[in-house]
């Protein structure tokens, strides 16, 4: 998983984000979660250091994953900022949406907006085109 996202990021990046995954090893949270018909998926964030001070991220990639038959990179979540925030989204829970749907509950910050989202979950989509259920933001 942690190679799918550093050639993702190398090939989706400018010059100093491929320096970066070329480099320095990302540290990664990973997510189980199991689709309403019994498949598990895994949610993956990747975020690279900046060079200047640590415990700040310079480049951020999240994947949806499938692990069978093989490890495969279904859709990515991006994030290549400057500062801190945004963060990538944070998935906090899977529910069940009936007739064999799946959703996913995730939280998203950005430097002006908080924000709960559910989402209904596909394979191969990234939560911009994954079909929004329903949302609760706070902000400026």
């Amino acid at each position: 998983m942690t190679r799918l996202l550093i050639d993702r990021l190398k090939a989706d990046s400018d010059a100093a984000a491929r320096g970066a995954a070329e480099t320095v090893e990302p540290s990664l949270a990973a997510q189980e979660l199991k689709t309403a018909d019994g498949k598990s998926r895994y949610y993956v964030a990747a975020m690279w250091p900046f060079t200047q001070g640590p415990g700040r991220a310079a480049y951020k990639l999240a994947g949806w994953f499938a692990t069978k038959p093989a490890v495969q990179l279904l859709a990515v979540e991006t994030c290549s900022c400057e500062i801190d925030t945004p963060q990538l989204p944070r998935l906090l829970n899977v529910v069940d949406l009936g007739r064999g749907r799946s959703g996913v509950i995730v939280e998203i910050k950005g430097e002006f907006m908080w924000e709960f989202a559910l989402y209904e979950y596909r394979d191969g989509l990234d939560l911009r085109n994954m079909r929004l259920l329903q949302s609760m933001a706070v902000g400026d």
